[in-house]
């Protein structure tokens, strides 16, 4: 895991690891990704609750 002590990762093991750094070295790229699917998931409802109108069809 990059500079993780070897004996941190044996007492806590891999995914206790990766949660440390995730959440320690990486939190702001983890939060900007959060904030661009929410983003995404906004927008899809949004698209799919407009009207869809075409030549006078409204559905």
């Amino acid at each position: 895991m990059g500079d993780t002590p070897t004996e941190m990762i044996l007492q806590q093991g891999h995914t206790h690891a990766v949660g440390i750094k995730m959440f320690s070295n990486y939190a702001l790229q983890f939060e900007i990704i959060g904030l661009f699917l929410t983003v995404a998931i906004v927008g899809s409802i949004v698209l799919a609750k407009t009207p869809f109108t075409e030549k006078g069809i409204h559905r």
